[in-house]
């Protein structure tokens, strides 16, 4: 039985995979801070607490396990450094202690698109591509990917750069469901028209197969998407406006809005040391016309295809938060 040492079990990704490792048969290792994520009871699944960035709070637990899967990652912080400590400090600390156990083959790390940059109009990034992050969260996640790739460890190292994520439990893209739901319409200017997405469910059976995938030996990067590079923004606020079943009334948003929005939040996340969603970053991320990638080497690696269509997934996700009481 393959051991796994699994961190960020307590977000949406990492609990979504974690729980289908855990119907897979692994037996997982999983890192936490202090409270427990909601998962499946199983004798399969050792929770240890600890912070990435002591590695003698799971050394031990890296030397039972043949491979490490890093979802772990800071996503809304309020200052390039509180970025920085998790996203790149924190991915050398698991590197480094992962080679020194001399038990680890493989080492799996869940990145971003932002790592890579938006792209150019009609042209989905591809992984050879030279990296032009824009924001500190992508900027972070890049140095997270550099650090891997320069440590010496003889283990294999993949990187899989998943754009917008969705699906039941996300909460991050719930903003956009919970404003249709509440009637609104909202038409953007001057910020992202276009889009790469992926359903939580098909990144999960992407990760699930890159565990077993032999790459004899080489490093690589993977960008995944849903089996189409690139929606438009339009077509997606329609798809949930038709989902939503309710009346809507058109409501205009403004890059200038966003942007203070964006700023005021920052000074605001700073003086009152909180995270906040909307903030520097992303508005530093929305006001990029396109984020796009292509996803044939993987799919081809992987002898793969994604089976969840952008529709059939925004109904299933709308119907789970009405279910669960979100909406």
């Amino acid at each position: 039985m393959k051991k796994i040492f699994v961190t960020g079990a307590g977000g949406f990704v990492g609990n979504f995979v974690t729980a289908q490792l855990l119907r897979a048969g692994y037996e997982l290792y999983t890192l936490i801070r202090k409270r427990k994520p909601q998962l499946p009871e199983s004798a399969s699944l050792h929770f240890l607490e600890g912070d990435i960035l002591r590695p003698e709070s799971y050394y031990s637990a890296i030397g039972k396990c043949d491979t490490v899967l890093h979802i772990a990652g800071e996503i809304s912080a309020t200052t390039d450094y509180r970025y920085m400590r998790p996203n790149a400090a924190g991915t050398e600390a698991l590197a480094k202690a992962a080679a020194k156990s001399g038990a680890i083959q493989k080492f799996l790390y869940i990145s971003s698109l932002a790592a890579g940059g938006p792209s150019q109009p009609g042209k989905p990034r591809i992984e050879l591509d030279p990296d032009e992050p824009v924001s500190p969260y992508g900027r972070s996640k890049l140095a997270g990917e550099t650090r891997l790739f320069n440590s010496d460890a003889d283990f294999q190292k993949i990187v899989i750069r998943p754009p917008v994520v969705y699906g039941p439990g996300d909460r991050g893209f719930f903003t956009f469901f919970k404003l249709t739901a509440a009637h609104v319409n909202p038409v953007f200017y001057g910020l992202t028209e276009k889009i790469s997405i992926i359903h939580i469910a098909d990144l999960s059976q992407i990760i699930l197969r890159l565990l077993d995938f032999n790459a004899n030996g080489r490093d690589v990067i993977f960008y995944v998407n849903d089996g189409t590079p690139e929606h438009d923004v339009r077509d997606l606020i329609n798809m949930m406006r038709k989902h939503s079943e309710t009346w809507h009334f058109t409501l205009p948003v403004h890059r200038l809005l966003l942007a203070a929005a964006g700023y005021g939040s920052n000074w605001l996340g700073v003086a009152l040391n909180r995270r906040i969603q909307m903030n520097k970053n992303k508005y530093l991320e929305l006001k990029q016309r396109v984020w796009t990638c292509d996803a044939s080497k993987v799919f081809e690696f992987l002898q793969f295809q994604p089976t969840i269509e952008l529709d059939k997934g925004i109904s299933e996700t709308f119907a789970w938060y009405r279910k669960n009481g979100w909406l």
